[in-house]
């Protein structure tokens, strides 16, 4: 195993289970929670919080929080993010879909675009969007399970 995929993951799955997961990799700082604000597009501001630090946060209370309505895309922080290497990928959604119409359960059948240098069909961006979809409908059915 080499040098990079001893730091950041062997596989493009590992990476992007270790970004949903907020594991960092080895030898660097998990990111900060912040928002990060752009111009120029509806809907400006991503959420970065204690338990998404990498994919940023689409929910609250188990909806849709209401800020990114008509929303076309999901943003994601770099697995190599620190403070001197700031960059964000904005994994866009196929045919325009907002985000209010995704069906999160299947959200892979949704993304599109992301950017980044991995032209592959889904790069480790657009999977750690499907493992942290994945991980909030666990809480979901977990949560059920309580009532």
């Amino acid at each position: 195993m080499n040098s990079y995929h001893r730091k950041y993951g062997s596989t493009r799955a590992i990476r992007a289970e270790r970004m949903a997961n907020n594991i960092p990799p080895v030898n660097m700082d998990v990111p900060p929670v912040g928002n990060i604000r752009w111009g120029g597009v509806i809907n400006t501001v991503a959420v970065f919080d204690d338990t998404h630090r990498y994919v940023e946060s689409l929910f609250t209370n188990g909806r849709l929080k209401a800020n990114l309505r008509g929303r076309t895309f999901i943003v994601v922080r770099s697995q190599k993010y620190s403070a001197e290497n700031r960059i964000h990928y904005f994994v866009h959604l196929s045919y325009g879909v907002r985000l209010e119409n995704v069906d999160f359960r299947n959200i892979g059948r949704y993304l599109s675009d992301c950017g980044c240098q991995d032209r592959r069909l889904l790069c480790k961006h657009k999977l750690a969007i499907n493992f942290s979809a994945q991980g909030h409908m666990r809480v979901l059915r977990s949560s059920r399970l309580l009532f």
